[in-house]
């Protein structure tokens, strides 16, 4: 049956409706139709833990957004819906027809990156759950302002310095936690000296007090994320914030107010559910596979197709076909 093998091309997040129509000899129109007549995949139900994030997704037909906004499981590893929009108006008109039912009331817990209208309307329509800031966003929000320290530094040398050098070949090493340090030394013609990685760095903080300063504070925060509990994390995270301002470095000045806006966030997230700290990180993995569908197929242009698209290709449950 064609509409049965169509279908089952479709499965793949990595099948276009022309490779499919090319496969099932048909046109392209005739399997676009066939998707929309006969793939029916209601949202799911809204689980205890709940993972928000957004996907770039320009070209739409809605003109609001160019992100589309997506629910995942955080268990289950699945999306629970997609939106066409992230805004809080569309939110908003989203949740309303949920409102005050059991679902929402069940959710537990909600993870969510900083963008502060998934806040608004978690606290809103989901009242008994507890926020969690995704610790993934909150570390590249930091990496994010080591980097301007780095290169606005790095500007103030000539191109062809030892400084410049340092900051501009070697700048992995201010962020990279998987490295061995004291790796065996090799010769640097650029610093006229043999020198392994922990040496390179020492180098390299040392051109600058902010930048030395910085990096430890990137450390001390990088130690908490890892090895802090729910019990001791809001103790620890008031002693960092207060480092960080102490520190008064004009780079870590929308990284510390981050921290104080979103404290308590943060530190729900050191809870554990069923084992596992509270993150985006299935939201980060099924994002990337969310883009590479959206690249594939040209965008999708139209928002309903595209939202079953989406859960059709990477949901692991079946599909309603009528």
């Amino acid at each position: 049956d064609v509409i049965i093998k169509v279908m089952e091309i479709l499965k793949s997040p990595h099948m276009t409706f022309k490779e499919a129509a090319r496969l099932t000899g048909i046109s392209e129109s005739s399997v676009v139709r066939i998707f929309d007549e006969h793939c029916h995949i209601p949202r799911c139900t809204f689980p205890e833990a709940v993972c928000i994030d957004e996907v770039y997704a320009p070209n739409s037909t809605y003109h609001e957004s160019d992100y589309v906004c997506v629910f995942y499981d955080f268990m289950r590893h699945t999306i629970i819906d997609v939106l066409p929009s992230r805004t809080k108006n569309y939110l908003h008109h989203y949740f309303q027809n949920l409102q005050g039912t059991d679902e929402l009331n069940n959710v537990k817990y909600v993870v969510m990156d900083m963008h502060y209208p998934y806040k608004q309307i978690a606290q809103l329509y989901m009242k008994k759950a507890a926020i969690c800031a995704d610790s993934f966003h909150v570390v590249k929000a930091l990496n994010d302002s080591l980097s301007k320290l780095r290169i606005h530094i790095m500007k103030r040398y000539d191109t062809d310095s030892k400084e410049y050098y340092l900051l501009k070949n070697w700048r992995f090493l201010l962020f990279s936690r998987n490295t061995n340090l004291d790796n065996k030394g090799k010769y640097n013609k650029k610093l006229g000296k043999y020198a392994n990685y922990r040496q390179i760095l020492d180098d390299m903080l040392s051109i600058d007090p902010d930048l030395d300063k910085a990096w430890h504070l990137k450390e001390r925060y990088m130690e908490f994320n890892v090895n802090a509990t729910y019990e001791d994390a809001e103790d620890q995270l008031e002693e960092l914030i207060n480092a960080f301002i102490q520190a008064n470095i004009p780079e870590y000045e929308q990284f510390t107010t981050m921290l104080c806006h979103w404290k308590q966030e943060i530190i729900n997230s050191f809870q554990g559910y069923h084992g596992r700290r509270l993150n985006n990180s299935v939201a980060e993995s099924i994002n990337s596979q969310i883009s590479q569908l959206l690249l594939n197929t040209r965008g999708i242009r139209n928002v309903e197709r595209r939202r079953k698209r989406i859960m059709y290709a990477i949901n692991k449950t079946g599909f309603i076909l009528k």
